[in-house]
């Protein structure tokens, strides 16, 4: 659990981590990473409650998210390796049991992730993540899809073997990255089977400003940007080909999307960059969606109506 200014949050994340029933022994490693806030006072008290299950690291100064992450990982020496970030939380006692018990059953998975329940600020419920087209996907069509960007886990839901990690740790540091989680999930992939676990057992808060979601349309390209370039790696390191101009234009495809959100100014902007950037992705309907909606009170409300729909594949092309 890494965390940084997530006073509100925290004691509720750690509470779901604490509550869980298993019969074996587990630990919880947090790495407080200077918050301005009273996230660290926070931690110090559920240390002093939980000293046996809670293994604490205070760093002398802030490393950021990807430095915290890797260094935290490291401090991992079980079998088994979980993550759940300081805004997010657990919610069944029985996660881990569960996880562990089919991996211990299964040598040959590496790694298990399960559905969650995004909520907001205040832990109300916002939507049900459930990716049901993973179920029946195994080995090594995982690594692909996730590669294509058509495959999901969420990474608080996730439980993977520690000896997965520690393979691949030399090269994640060497990374240059503004994400942890992806990169290793591809790599597992390809080393073991992936299972998915149709059950609820965590909740993912979505907040305005957070490491992965933003008002900053720059800030959401660099990440967008950065997982393009994990895709190419990795890619590259197996032997799979990817259209790099098709990629890119998908990319501002969805920035699109989040002008039509967050800054509809610049939605001309980056309509132009995706054109430029591959010409043919003036066939692609969506992104010209949002550029009428962000220009036309008619298309934007048909876009409001799309979002609101029941329709699974509508939400996912058109809301965050």
């Amino acid at each position: 659990m890494i965390t940084y200014n997530h006073e509100k949050f925290i004691a509720q994340a750690i509470e779901g981590v604490v509550m869980q029933q298993t019969d074996f022994i587990y630990e919880l490693i947090i790495s407080e990473d200077c918050s301005t806030d009273n996230t660290r006072a926070i931690c110090k008290e559920y240390k002093e409650k939980y000293p046996d299950k809670i293994n604490l690291i205070l760093p002398e100064k802030n490393l950021g998210v990807i430095k915290n992450s890797i260094s935290t990982f490291k401090e991992c020496s079980g079998k088994y390796i979980a993550i759940c970030e300081g805004d997010d939380f657990w919610t069944d006692k029985l996660k881990l049991q569960k996880q562990v018990d089919f991996l211990e059953n299964n040598p040959d998975y590496g790694l298990i992730h399960t559905d969650y329940v995004i909520v907001d600020e205040n832990s109300k419920q916002l939507e049900l993540f459930e990716p049901k087209y993973t179920e029946n996907n195994t080995g090594g069509e995982v690594f692909e899809l996730l590669l294509r960007k058509k495959y999901s886990l969420a990474t608080l839901t996730v439980l993977f073997r520690g000896s997965l990690f520690r393979g691949f740790e030399k090269e994640l540091t060497a990374m240059q990255l503004k994400m942890t989680d992806y990169p290793m999930w591809l790599e597992f992939s390809k080393k073991m089977k992936i299972k998915y676990m149709d059950e609820i057992t965590s909740s993912y808060r979505l907040l305005k400003n957070s490491a992965s979601h933003s008002d900053d349309i720059e800030k959401i390209i660099a990440l967008n940007l950065n997982s393009l370039q994990i895709r190419l790696y990795f890619a590259d390191k197996y032997g799979v080909e990817l259209n790099v101009k098709k990629e890119i234009a998908q990319i501002y495809s969805n920035v699109m999307r989040d002008c039509f959100l967050h800054n509809k100014k610049l939605a001309t902007k980056y309509y132009t960059k995706m054109v430029r950037t591959r010409f043919l992705s003036m066939l692609n309907p969506r992104p010209l969606f949002f550029l009428l909606g962000s220009k036309s009170l008619f298309f934007s409300r048909l876009i409001y109506k799309i979002q609101k729909t029941d329709s699974a594949f509508l939400r996912k092309h058109f809301s965050v």
